[in-house]
């Protein structure tokens, strides 16, 4: 991890650290060259190969709410980290009546919102101020052209 790279915790609940960790397989070196590949094939089960210091997060988040008999860990996340798991995580997936995949998405895209917090606001301000300077000139337009019909 970067020293300057921001982090955002996330709370995620028992099953939905166990869905994200039955989705990830771990990259191993496999040369001298810095050449990685999974270590199981990526398919219906591991569907993302991942670094293993996720795999370590995740893991002793699971140990941390079995061991304290609790429903929820806390997991601070990179912005990298955060994209990697949006990829991977499904909408649909439910574990008995939580709806896993829908609640990761919410959480995930929350975290990412508060780190490109800054870019967003310019971003959504320079949107906002065209379509208000495209809905002025679209009015004048129609101003226009109906005096032109009334002439």
């Amino acid at each position: 991890m970067e020293t300057n790279e921001r982090l955002e915790k996330v709370s995620l609940t028992q099953n939905e650290i166990i869905s994200i960790d039955d989705r990830l397989t771990l990259l191993s070196r496999v040369s001298k060259d810095n050449y990685f590949e999974p270590m199981r094939g990526l398919g219906s089960n591991a569907e993302m190969p991942s670094e293993p210091e996720l795999i370590l997060k995740l893991g002793s988040a699971l140990l941390v709410c079995v061991d304290e008999n609790i429903k929820e860990a806390e997991i601070n996340f990179t912005e990298k980290e955060l994209w990697l798991l949006r990829e991977m995580t499904n909408s649909g997936i439910i574990f008995g009546k939580e709806q896993v995949g829908l609640n990761l998405k919410i959480k995930i895209h929350r975290a990412l919102r508060n780190i490109s917090n800054d870019f967003i606001n310019e971003e959504f301000i320079e949107a906002t101020d065209f379509q208000d300077k495209t809905k002025n000139i679209i009015t004048k337009s129609n101003i226009l052209h109906a005096d032109n019909n009334t002439s």
